[in-house]
């Protein structure tokens, strides 16, 4: 984690299995605001909470939640902080209309993809996608603590 500007940290939300290792989160520390959580895992919970705590805040204190886009390394512990701190979510009407039809269903990372692009103007990039089906036809694990 980094101040980038005074009361504005920079914090890498550790991600296990993805090359890149982690999420940056950001964290505007007086208005004690989020942008982006982090993946849903117990790991990453973990390691946000540490770098909260360096800056005196605590998942609980946090008050707004502003989400970038809806990769799941980017919203992943939304309802988690949420939860806890009764936080609002602040995202893009598209977004959330994306997410109020996903609701209860559990699609696979090329459904999820692919929806994303039909809904937030990327259909022509559809066909180039659809080459790419076999390598992301896979579901989701559900375990929190990987």
């Amino acid at each position: 984690m980094r101040e980038i500007a005074d009361g504005v940290y920079q914090m890498e939300v550790p991600m296990r299995y993805n090359p890149l290792g982690c999420t940056f989160s950001y964290l505007l520390r007086d208005s004690a605001t989020i942008i982006d959580t982090g993946v849903g895992t117990g790991q990453a919970f973990k390691g946000l909470s540490e770098q909260l705590s360096s800056t005196g805040l605590r998942i609980s204190s946090l008050r707004r939640i502003i989400l970038t886009h809806l990769h799941g390394d980017h919203v992943g512990l939304v309802d988690r902080i949420r939860s806890i701190s009764g936080a609002t979510v602040h995202a893009h009407r598209s977004a959330v209309e994306l997410q109020r039809r996903r609701k209860g269903k559990r699609y696979g990372i090329y459904e999820d993809v692919k929806d994303e692009l039909k809904q937030l103007g990327g259909s022509g990039y559809l066909d180039l996608f659809t080459r790419f089906e076999h390598a992301l036809r896979r579901p989701r694990a559900d375990d929190e603590n990987r």
